[in-house]
């Protein structure tokens, strides 16, 4: 999961270099043999954004299909 997280930090890591988000929280948790869920919160400056995925692997993969 630590290579999940690591993946997720380094593609949203321009929001913070850009200035669009002041931190990103992240929480990865296994939801199935195969599956992985997660939330990621955005914090901007109007309050925070979250956004999360049941399956995260169906999402990449399906297209959240």
């Amino acid at each position: 999961m630590q290579t999940v997280r690591g993946y997720i930090r380094e593609c949203l890591q321009w929001m913070i270099d850009d200035g669009v988000v002041s931190r990103i929280d992240l929480d990865i948790r296994r939801t199935g043999i195969n599956e992985l869920g997660n939330s990621i919160t955005l914090w901007r400056r109007d309050g925070p954004v979250m956004i999360s995925f049941d399956d995260l692997w169906s999402a990449i993969t399906h297209g959240g299909q």
